[in-house]
C-alpha cells in the first residue's frame, strides 16, 4: 500500500499523469477496445450486485463483507469525487488523441468508481481466501478492471 501511495506522489508531483495516460491507452489497444469494455462492466454496481447475490447464496457472511466492503468505498469514492472534482480524459485530450470506448463523459474522474468497486469486493474475497493463489487471481481480476478504465478511455 505505501508502494501504491508513493508512486501516485511521484506521478503527481512530477506531472506525468496525461502522458502517462496516452502511452498507457494507446499500449492497452493489442486487445479489442470491446473487450476492454466487458472487463470494464465487471466493476459496474449491477454486476457486482449479481455476483454477490451469487455468493450470498453460498456464503452469506462473505457476501455481507462484501456488500459492506463496496456501499463503504461507494461512499468515499463519491466523496472524494466531489472533492478533487478531476476531469476525465475526454475532459482534457481532443477527443482524437486517445482511444474512448462508452459515452463521452468528461467530469468526475478520480478516483474511479468501478476500480474502488472492484478492488473493495475482490479485496473480500482476497481477505476470505485460504488458498493464496486464489487470493492473487481475485487481486488481479481487480487490476485488470481498473486498468480497463484507462483502456477504455474514461
Amino acid at each position: 500500500m505505501a508502494f501504491l501511495m508513493a508512486l501516485l506522489l511521484i506521478i503527481y508531483f512530477m506531472d506525468i499523469n496525461q502522458s502517462l495516460f496516452l502511452r498507457l491507452n494507446h499500449a492497452a489497444q493489442f486487445m479489442p477496445i470491446t473487450w476492454w469494455g466487458y472487463i470494464t462492466y465487471l466493476g459496474d454496481g449491477m454486476a457486482v450486485g449479481c455476483l454477490l447475490a451469487v455468493v450470498f447464496r453460498k456464503n452469506p457472511k462473505i457476501a455481507l463483507v462484501g456488500i459492506i466492503a463496496v456501499l463503504t468505498s461507494g461512499i468515499i469514492v463519491q466523496v472524494l469525487k466531489s472533492y478533487f472534482s478531476i476531469p476525465r480524459p475526454a475532459g482534457i485530450f481532443n477527443l482524437d488523441e486517445f482511444y474512448l470506448f462508452g459515452y463521452i463523459l468528461k467530469s468526475r474522474g478520480f478516483p474511479s468508481g468501478h476500480s474502488s468497486t472492484a478492488f473493495s469486493l475482490l479485496g473480500t474475497f482476497f481477505y476470505f481466501c485460504v488458498n493464496n493463489k486464489q487470493g492473487w487471481l481475485f487481486f488481479s481480476a481487480a487490476l485488470l478492471i481498473a486498468f480497463s478504465r484507462v483502456a477504455i478511455g474514461v
